[in-house]
């Protein structure tokens, strides 16, 4: 493949490599590094890349790898996921990858929206302020296990609100 078809399959596919990249190094600075790493590293194979799926395969074990290695390097503990859960986003990766980035995050825009104050409110904190733990529970008033129950029926909400807004989107079912 050449440069500029390898760049061109990679930013395309850039924010899923980054949420991938970030879900193993929870720190989206690190996960951009690594994901410009992956980059260069990916152009400069291009004479071993035979074709787009190739590539994503490559990529996804490529940054797999190496988010593992900054977060074990930077951090000196276990990742956010273990192996099993890893294997499992992987799977599901490869399943999703045909859906267009901007489809996904305009969904997932438009449906924050319509959480409750307080489920949006988690969502932010966590997310945009990168507050974790007690931290968290603290700043919405609520215990721990409180905070994270909901912000994990924020996250069913939201996946199920996407996944149908990408179905209507791709015509597999009706609006």
């Amino acid at each position: 493949m050449t440069h500029e078809e390898i760049t061109r399959i990679l930013f395309r596919n850039r924010m899923q490599l980054m949420a991938y990249v970030w879900s193993i190094v929870a720190d989206v600075h690190r996960a951009e590094d690594v994901v410009q790493e992956l980059m260069v590293l990916a152009i400069n194979k291009s004479d071993e890349i035979k074709n787009e799926r190739h590539l994503m395969a490559w990529i996804r074990r490529a940054a797999r790898y190496e988010a593992l290695n900054v977060y074990r390097r930077e951090r000196r503990r276990s990742p956010l996921m273990d192996a099993a859960t890893l294997d499992l986003l992987e799977t599901t990766w490869q399943d999703v990858s045909s859906v267009n980035d901007e489809d996904r995050i305009s969904a997932l825009r438009h449906y924050i929206k319509k959480l409750t104050p307080y489920l949006r409110r988690v969502v932010e904190l966590r997310y945009v302020d990168d507050l974790k733990g007690q931290v968290l529970a603290d700043k919405v008033g609520r215990g721990v296990e409180t905070t994270y129950k909901a912000l994990g029926r924020a996250h069913h909400l939201l996946r199920e609100c996407v996944t149908a807004q990408i179905a209507i989107a791709e015509g597999r079912i009706n609006g």
